[in-house]
């Protein structure tokens, strides 16, 4: 438990010394100086924000492509990659599962290929890979 608490402190730390995506970054600094109307009132948190939560996880929530980053760390067992789609769930190692679900962005919520109903489902589901 203790490789894996360390492991993953050494991955927050290199999420958050990125810079491989430099547009990112920008439009992220950007956005924080030039609000949108809608939110014109609310703070926007200009940094990355990663978190594990409980190393003795069971269920893993994860943003982009977290098999490259967990392989690359040792802790993805396989060498195949998470086949992804929304619902699949993937045995992410001996003991932690990864629920997939859609992006809950623009592009997906205004075309209705994720709704509240179908992104609550997959919470539904980890919650039922819990008990």
């Amino acid at each position: 438990m203790a490789r894996l608490d360390s492991t993953l402190k050494q991955l927050q730390t290199s999420i958050l010394a990125c810079t491989k995506y430099p547009r990112h970054a920008a439009w992220r600094k950007k956005t924080v100086r030039e609000k949108v109307r809608s939110f014109i009132n609310y703070d926007y948190w200009e940094e990355l924000l990663p978190g594990f939560g409980d190393i003795r996880t069971e269920v893993l929530i994860a943003g982009l492509a977290p098999a490259a980053s967990y392989r690359e760390l040792g802790l993805l067992q396989t060498k195949n990659s998470p086949k992804f789609g929304h619902g699949v769930v993937f045995p992410f190692n001996n003991r932690i599962t990864l629920p997939g679900s859609f992006h809950p962005g623009r592009q997906n919520t205004f075309t209705n290929r994720l709704t509240e109903p179908i992104f609550d489902a997959v919470f539904e589901k980890a919650k039922s890979l819990l008990s």
